[in-house]
């Protein structure tokens, strides 16, 4: 069939790239140095420890806010794509050659702070996708809640072969027009995910234990040929820009909140210390956090409090009155409408969780615990009804 005939004639032709670069004197340290050289250009990082020199392989790196990792899958001459698995506040760029290449990032969890200059700062939610031209790559990657996880395609259109760009054609995939449309003025595009493209990342992340490369070209053709076809600027939705005045302000903000935990200010007076009007400092503090002034301290103070009471042996009320709750009953109600459980129930299910090993993933972990619950109480529930069974029979034949 159709289908059928044009994967194979797709196939093929990777196949023959892929002998090519085989039969190159420059194969093999070579060519995985051409690579980290476009990589190094894009994330110039202080790289600790490669697990492998074979590709797809696995780049670890750190500074003094936390640790990261990315997963670089190479899928043709001049392009390649990344599984970014980040627990850090920030890393620095070296600025970039002036480059003609497309990139593409899609944030799965937490937010992605994209730095372009001075009045150029934006951000990806879950959910969201950007696609960007790196010609004047931005300097800094921050992650506002320290917790990212996504996936990055770069595309470097000099470095893709005239072949690989008439196969892509016939695909419905024109690279120019995604430049053009989408990527003008060397800005960040960012775009809410529809159905069709969430089901690709999805297939994307599905993909991420054993990196199938011909699998993950499909894919990311599939992707650049629903991009190619957004020719209309309507459907390109812009994303909102901050300048950097209103980021440091808003973080030094973020920082006063998470930092004076028991110092209660409105949001006048919060806005006064940082030199924002309160209006402003709303706006921006939601478009870089993702969550209103008092919420994001809500969360961060139940965060902490989940920490103490696993690692220290403080009261409740000891624990309450450290993040910032001078009322110990009003903790508990808000640590259970988070959590789903009272700070006691969390402290001695985390424990048992702990000492069976049965948590694996930090991540998951509070959704684990709701589900322990939960299950534990239908099981009681069970239970009484059985007991009411058993007494209206005992009853009956008495």
């Amino acid at each position: 069939c159709f289908l059928s005939s044009s994967c194979r004639h797709l196939f093929f032709f990777f196949q023959a790239e892929d002998g090519i670069r085989d039969r190159s004197p420059s194969r093999g340290l070579g060519d995985v140095y051409k690579r980290q050289a476009m990589y190094k250009s894009l994330f110039d990082l202080s790289i600790e420890e490669t697990t492998s020199t074979e590709m797809p392989h696995t780049v670890k790196f750190s500074n003094e806010t936390g640790t990261g990792s990315m997963i670089i899958c190479p899928l043709f001459l001049g392009a390649e794509l990344y599984y970014n698995d980040m627990h850090l506040a920030f890393f620095e760029e070296a600025t970039a050659p002036m480059r003609n290449v497309i990139e593409i990032n899609h944030c799965r969890v937490g937010r992605y702070e994209c730095s372009f200059g001075a009045n150029s700062c934006c951000y990806l939610a879950a959910g969201d996708f950007a696609v960007c031209a790196a010609a004047r790559k931005k300097s800094s990657s921050c992650f506002p809640l320290r917790h990212y996880h996504g996936i990055t395609i770069l595309l470097d259109l000099d470095a893709i072969s005239p072949e690989m760009r008439k196969q892509m054609e016939w695909y419905g995939v024109d690279l120019d027009v995604i430049r053009r449309y989408i990527c003008t003025e060397n800005r960040c595009c960012i775009l809410r995910s529809e159905p069709t493209i969430a089901h690709i990342f999805s297939e994307l992340y599905t993909a991420h234990s054993v990196p199938d490369t011909g699998y993950l070209r499909l894919k990311v053709l599939e992707l650049l040929h629903i991009l190619t076809r957004l020719k209309n600027r309507e459907d390109v939705q812009q994303t909102e820009y901050f300048n950097q005045h209103q980021v440091e302000c808003v973080k030094q903000a973020a920082a006063l909140l998470t930092q004076e935990l028991t110092v209660r200010r409105t949001i006048e007076q919060l806005a006064q210390e940082v030199g924002l009007s309160p209006t402003a400092l709303k706006s921006c503090f939601k478009g870089i956090y993702g969550s209103s002034v008092y919420a994001y301290q809500k969360e961060y103070r139940l965060q902490l409090a989940q920490k103490l009471l696993l690692e220290t042996d403080c009261t409740v009320a000891e624990i309450a009155h450290r993040v910032g709750y001078e009322n110990p009953n009003k903790f508990s109600s808000a640590f259970r409408e988070a959590a789903g459980m009272t700070p006691t129930e969390y402290r001695k299910m985390r424990c048992l969780l702990y000492t069976s090993d049965a948590a694996d993933e930090e991540d998951s972990v509070d959704l684990g615990g709701r589900r322990i619950i939960k299950k534990k109480q239908r099981k009681k529930k069970k239970k009484k009804r059985r007991a009411k069974t058993r007494n209206r029979k005992e009853r009956k034949y008495e």
